[in-house]
């Protein structure tokens, strides 16, 4: 299979009424890159690289709001490790973003983008458990703040769970029938 995300594909796109699931995947990638742009990686890139006002102001009205104790701070020494989560993210999940995008607009999901979705999916789930810890257990926001970033983090832990879920569930599923039909094939090529 062609890793060239140039080319269109061959078959005739299937629309993604026929595909939800794909849909849903689609928007929390497209809609991630920028999300990561935005707020992500102003936190990330911290001192580094100054944004323009309009995006910093962004920033600042949604930890004003929201009470974010993670992105107001993430360079607090108690804070390090989202920080972290966040370099992450920048080096290795942002460029996946597109790839990740294209591939399922395009409704071309092979084998090797498969395991890198499930991969990721995997990944990321693991790394919203101690984000949604340090959401339910600090004492910095209001019951209303802490429901308010439960809304905004959760999908965060809900889609890449069910991208291990989707993608895991078809692969096992294919595989399985990709080896009944090569043991099939042998047992009659012995007759």
């Amino acid at each position: 299979m062609s890793t060239d995300l140039t080319k269109r594909p061959t078959h005739p796109l299937r629309p993604f009424a026929a595909r939800p699931a794909d849909a849903v995947f689609f928007g929390y990638f497209a809609s991630h890159i920028g999300f990561s742009l935005v707020m992500d990686f102003q936190a990330a890139l911290d001192g580094l690289v100054t944004y323009p006002w309009p995006l910093r102001g962004l920033h600042s009205w949604y930890i004003k709001v929201s009470g974010d104790p993670l992105m107001g701070n993430p360079s607090a020494a108690h804070h390090r490790w989202f920080k972290a989560f966040l370099v992450c993210e920048l080096l290795v999940q942002f460029p996946f973003f597109f790839l990740a995008s294209r591939r399922i607009y395009d409704d071309r999901v092979g084998d090797r983008t498969r395991a890198l979705l499930i991969a990721y999916g995997a990944h990321v789930a693991t790394t919203m458990v101690p984000v949604l810890d340090a959401l339910v257990t600090t004492d910095a926001v209001t019951p209303i703040q802490r429901a308010g970033l439960l809304g905004v983090y959760i999908p965060y832990l809900a889609v890449p769970a069910a991208l291990v879920w989707h993608y895991g569930w078809k692969w096992a599923s294919y595989t399985k029938k990709r080896a009944a039909y090569a043991a099939r094939k042998a047992d009659k090529a012995k007759w």
